[in-house]
């Protein structure tokens, strides 16, 4: 039977972004620095001017949305998880941030044409119900010659192994609920290529995502992390990522919209 991915999880667990004994946590102490610093050298690559507009779909927790509006980017977020918008924007506020958060599906974006310079997908296209809709939601409200970042999960059996059966299904490495990924969901690299080009745009680079240690110790540290029910904080630790020429798994890249 195939599995059903679970996006209520980020209803349930709406106030827990920050928590350090939290898996959501983990986004933001291991993927963030990695995809932000990838993110500020593509922006500096296109010359982008600091005050931009930039959309962040499924902006979650809002960890790319307050990055970009630190420096000083006009961000609007939206996410389909209205307990999730409640917790950004309260922590936004508390931050003296100014970022526009919005209710609404990734396929459906409450926004005119070609509005917004950058629009970015951290984490979000595997876990939409219609892709080539949301790739063409994004290019519409993206302004011609605009950014599209972006990173997700390559389907193969590494990323099958790794992300579904050691980080989610096998009980003694498992560090997240069942079905917060679904290996159907996942984007092989050359299917998001022809989404771009079926939609205007086209892909500049990809970046892999990968672990800065040995995979086979990184699960030895998992198995003795919850053979001594160590501190949950303990994780981020074992499964810190670095960039990397390897898309194999996880991989994060651009693309740009045609110019008129």
């Amino acid at each position: 039977m195939t599995a059903t991915i679970n996006n209520l999880v980020y209803d349930e667990h709406s106030d827990q972004w920050r928590n350090q004994d939290s898996f959501l946590n983990l986004l933001d102490s291991v993927v963030q620095p990695v995809r932000f610093e990838y993110l500020q050298k593509c922006i500096q690559k296109q010359e982008m001017k600091q005050n931009a507009k930039v959309l962040d779909i499924g902006c979650g927790g809002g960890f790319m949305s307050e990055s970009l509006a630190q420096r000083g980017f006009s961000v609007a977020g939206i996410d389909q998880s209205q307990a999730t918008l409640e917790y950004a924007q309260s922590h936004a506020e508390k931050q003296g941030l100014d970022i526009d958060y919005c209710h609404a599906p990734a396929e459906s974006l409450p926004y005119s044409d070609e509005v917004f310079d950058l629009v970015c997908a951290c984490d979000v296209l595997e876990h939409v119900t219609d892709l080539e809709l949301t790739i063409k939601e994004a290019s519409r409200v993206l302004k011609p010659g605009g950014i599209f970042f972006f990173d997700t999960v390559n389907r193969t059996l590494k990323s099958r192994i790794a992300l579904i059966d050691i980080a989610q299904n096998i009980s003694f490495t498992a560090f997240m609920p069942r079905d917060v990924h679904v290996w159907s969901h996942f984007i092989k690299p050359k299917e998001l290529a022809s989404s771009f080009r079926n939609n205007q745009m086209m892909v500049f680079d990809l970046k892999g995502i990968g672990p800065k240690t040995n995979p086979l110790a990184m699960v030895y540290k998992l198995f003795m992390h919850k053979l001594r029910n160590a501190p949950y904080p303990e994780i981020a630790s074992i499964i810190q990522m670095k960039a990397t020429s390897d898309i194999s798994m996880h991989y994060m890249g651009y693309a740009k919209k045609k110019s008129k």
